[in-house]
């Protein structure tokens, strides 16, 4: 049986951004297929750009707010 590997955020930059910026996640087992890859910014889900298993490119959407990522 193989191991379920949770993805895991190691690191955000920057740390502050604004509306319609990028944030780049540094992390571990993030999934490469497009879609399956669920970033919230507050109550508001963000869509991913660029993905490899180790990063996440997303675009801060209209209508965060200031909570932390999940």
């Amino acid at each position: 049986m193989l191991p379920v590997l949770f993805p895991t955020i190691t690191g955000v930059n920057p740390s502050i951004v604004g509306l319609g910026e990028t944030l780049l996640l540094t992390g571990q087992h993030f999934n490469t297929v497009s879609g399956q890859n669920y970033v919230e910014l507050g109550a508001v889900r963000a869509t991913a750009t660029a993905i490899s298993t180790t990063q996440l490119q997303v675009s801060v959407p209209v209508g965060i707010s200031y909570e932390t990522i999940r």
